[in-house]
């Protein structure tokens, strides 16, 4: 049989996905989130910034039994704190309880 196409899906992105993806791999996977101030101009980049932190932890977690330590689940961790806490506390410091859930139950 000749070559075939056999399964065909178009996808479309914004542009500034690419860079979230960027941003991502840059920043909270390296470590550092304070290289995220560059990319504050993108609109919307902070939903962006998430859906490729989630993406791709996704695609690791899918590839590794082992992904708990993997460090696109910190980066993904480190990107949901960013956005959420903020927005959730209003500025103020948060005191984490000392107990953890393994103690607890």
């Amino acid at each position: 049989m000749p070559p075939a196409f056999i399964d065909l899906a178009p996808i479309w992105r914004p542009a500034a996905f690419a860079l979230a993806i960027f941003a991502n791999w840059i920043g909270p996977r390296q470590g550092d989130v304070s290289v995220l101030r560059h990319f504050d101009h993108i609109p919307d980049f902070d939903q962006l910034l998430l859906r490729a932190a989630i993406r791709m932890l996704l695609i690791m977690s899918s590839f590794r039994e082992d992904w708990a330590d993997f460090p696109e689940r910190r980066a993904t961790e480190t990107v949901i704190t960013r956005l959420t806490m903020p927005r959730l506390t209003n500025g103020a410091e948060i005191a984490w309880p000392s107990a953890s859930l393994e103690t607890i139950g």
